[in-house]
């Protein structure tokens, strides 16, 4: 924008003129001040400047001057005007693009404003939704870790059931090895006594429907161990899905990465638990195999033997009360202490098939 002349330069440009015995016009004003200014604003400030001499009394000789170029203005006076308002209709041009151009200045910067409150209330939406979302989160976290800590108590007390069916398992180790002691005491009153070979085939027959019944019970024993190795392998899911939920709260979440990385591991330790306790329970299986071998074997000593009825009877007792003791253990109960063995047992035990019997001399 075109910078128009101040009062002071015109006024100083005119006591100049006056200095040299000039009288000061527009056109030796402009020359003076080197071209610069329009003739509206020159005249402008030559009035202001004529107004404050005129205040304090023009010399003669400046009215004297001023009456020479009188009649030089009035004749220039017409020309004066059209230049004039060719500069006013300039400024006036000026004036309008710089109005025009404000205008478009404004509407874009109101479009952009519109555009950042729009752009500003999306992101409003957008940091509630976010807000919304991590108490989700927070809620999905807690509700995980109330379950993992329910877990771990399930987990105790399993923990707690193995403890006591290896316990239970070493006190029957002692019982089977008091056994073996008592068959070998058994295996000499045998030499020594006789008994008649049909009351011995009788017992024989009872011994064989016993032996029914406890290869039921094994059976169903088995059929228990199987419902473990479910129970394991839906403890191994469970804990695999976790692992598959800590993983997509890693991915969703990063500030909670540690504490998620904290519970992945108590998860794999628990895992490796429930792995000990299929182990114990395959051991287990293997126990009760043995002890049907056993058995097998008892049964093809007494068929080629001369059976004693009192001594048989008390061979018969210590079976039944191992058979209790195994069916506890398998049952996840305490074992009751062995009978004394001098004491038969005053009654049999009748177990309820749950399996198909299989003949003895069969393998289970």
């Amino acid at each position: 924008m075109r910078m128009g002349v101040t009062y002071d330069q015109v006024k100083e440009a005119c006591e100049a003129l006056m200095g040299q015995g000039l009288v000061p016009t527009q056109d030796k004003l402009r020359q003076k001040l080197g071209g610069t200014g329009s003739f509206s604003t020159i005249n402008k400030h030559l009035r202001a400047f004529r107004e404050s001499v005129g205040a304090k009394g023009p010399p003669d000789k400046v009215l004297a001057a001023v009456r020479v170029v009188h009649d030089e203005l009035q004749a220039g006076a017409e020309d004066d005007i059209n230049e004039v308002r060719q500069d006013a209709d300039r400024e006036i041009d000026e004036a309008q693009t710089l109005q025009r151009l404000a205008e478009e200045q404004q509407a874009r910067l109101s479009a952009e404003l519109q555009e950042a409150r729009a752009e500003l209330a999306q992101l409003d939406d957008a940091l509630q939704e976010a807000r919304i979302n991590l108490a989700g989160k927070a809620q999905a976290e807690a509700d995980l870790q109330r379950r993992l800590q329910e877990q771990a108590a399930s987990l105790a007390e399993q923990r707690d059931d193995l403890q006591q069916a290896r316990r239970a398992a070493e006190e029957l180790r002692g019982e089977l090895g008091a056994e073996r002691q008592a068959q070998a005491e058994l295996r000499v009153s045998l030499s020594r006594q006789g008994e008649d070979l049909a009351q011995a085939r009788t017992e024989q027959a009872t011994l064989t429907q016993r032996y029914d019944q406890v290869r039921a019970d094994l059976l169903s024993r088995d059929h228990r161990i199987g419902e473990l190795e479910g129970i394991a392998g839906e403890l191994r899911e469970a804990v695999e899905q976790r692992g598959q939920q800590m993983a997509a709260a890693r991915a969703e979440a990063a500030d909670q990465h540690a504490a998620l990385v904290k519970l992945e591991t108590a998860l794999q330790e628990r895992t490796k638990e429930a792995q000990d306790q299929h182990a114990a329970a395959v051991k287990l299986e293997a126990t009760l195999q043995e002890r049907n071998r056993q058995l097998q074997e008892r049964t093809k000593q007494l068929q080629d033997a001369r059976i004693d009825s009192q001594a048989f009877k008390e061979v018969y007792a210590r079976l039944d009360s191992v058979d209790q003791r195994l069916a506890a253990l398998a049952e996840g109960k305490p074992a009751a202490p062995p009978p004394s063995a001098a004491t038969p047992s005053k009654s049999r035990r009748s177990t309820p098939k749950k399996a198909a019997v299989v003949p003895p001399g069969q393998s289970g």
